[in-house]
This record gives C-alpha cells, sequence and structure tokens, in this order.
C-alpha cells in the first residue's frame, strides 16, 4: 500500500478533535475508500502515532476504530501541517 500522506493529516486531524473517551471510526473519513482509511490507521498505531482497535480478515483491515492520538501524534500532525511530511527515513520506518 502507498502511503497518502493528506490522508494521514486527516486521520490524525479528525483523531485529535475528538473529546476524550470520545472514538473515531475508519468510515469517518469521507474521499477514501473506507479499507484504505482502515491500513493508514493500522500503521499509525503499530507505529505508535495513535491507540487503534483493528480487526483484520484475510490480511485486509475490516474495521478499525480510534480511541486516541498520542504525544507522538500530535506531533507528527503539527509536522505535517508544516509541511514537512518527508522527514526522513526514521519516519518511513517506524511507519513500515
Amino acid at each position: 500500500m502507498q502511503r497518502d500522506w493528506d490522508l494521514v493529516r486527516e486521520i490524525l486531524a479528525l483523531a485529535g478533535r475528538k473529546m476524550p473517551g470520545e472514538r473515531m471510526l475508519h468510515t469517518e473519513i469521507v474521499g477514501y475508500f473506507p479499507m484504505q482509511v482502515g491500513e493508514h490507521i493500522a500503521e499509525l498505531n503499530d507505529a505508535g502515532y495513535l491507540r487503534a482497535t483493528i480487526i483484520k480478515a484475510y490480511g485486509y483491515v475490516m474495521w478499525a476504530e480510534v480511541e486516541k492520538i498520542t504525544k507522538e501524534g500530535h506531533e507528527l500532525l503539527e509536522s505535517l501541517k508544516c509541511g514537512l511530511n518527508r522527514m526522513g527515513s526514521s519516519l518511513e520506518q517506524r511507519l513500515s
């Protein structure tokens, strides 16, 4: 899957706007296929940028529910807002 930095930014931004305890579903992002959003959420979860519940079947994300954005997720979001979506190999490795 090719990483879409606009989608990453949108996921983190929406998750960051949620109230404590309020969850974000992968179907809340408009303009993308839910499976694409779910895969990005799973990658962000695995890299520690957010906490999410992920349900996979046959190797695909069927359900993704973001519980909260982490401190690292807020920092990544700020970097993406500043246009630093290519922050070097450490970010690429973390999201691999």
